[in-house]
């Protein structure tokens, strides 16, 4: 959405907060054709929510907390500076497929992306919610940072971390692939 002063925001999260914080559950009829699950509440076992921007947990059916809407704004920047979707697919069930079974490919992301919104996407779209970023504010301290000071010892660390991530990432392929 747009303000009226031109600055863009994003409305669509507070699942999680909608759930936790004792609101109602149902939700409001949708008013446009998308790939949107509903059910009368969200509980284990009942899927709520856009199936593009499900966190894995929420797919599956499982509790939610606010790492689910942390997964979420995850999947929007990614979105954001790519112009694809994470895990797109022809159908909601094609996505939900894809989000359960492939890990996110991270080579459509701008070559010259500051490593901090590297770290940032993969702390916000790890699959494990124990592993995922716990608090969304610590999200808009790596922004700011990497908006602010380009050029900071954090920025050095995140790409650091980047690569290690990558390296591991191999070391477990060749690893699978030994048997």
């Amino acid at each position: 959405m747009l303000t009226r002063d031109g600055k863009v925001k994003v409305l669509d999260f507070g699942l999680a907060k909608l759930v936790t914080e004792g609101g109602s559950n149902t939700p409001q009829p949708v008013l446009e054709d998308s790939p949107t699950v509903l059910t009368d509440r969200t509980t284990p076992g009942r899927i709520l929510g856009t199936a593009a921007y499900m966190s894995p947990e929420q797919a599956k059916g499982k509790p939610i907390d606010k790492r689910t809407d942390i997964w979420s704004f995850g999947c929007v920047l990614f979105e954001c500076l790519t112009g694809q979707r994470l895990f797109g697919g022809e159908t909601a069930t094609d996505s939900i497929g894809a989000l359960l079974h492939k890990e996110p490919d991270w080579s459509p992301l701008p070559k010259d992306l500051p490593p901090t919104i590297q770290l940032l996407l993969r702390k916000c779209l790890a699959k494990d919610p124990k592993r995922r970023l716990h608090d969304i504010a610590d999200a808009r301290v790596d922004l700011e940072q990497a908006i602010g000071e380009p050029g900071s010892s954090t920025v050095l660390m995140a790409t650091a971390a980047v690569e290690s991530t990558a390296r591991k990432k191999g070391w477990r392929r060749a690893y699978a692939a030994l048997p």
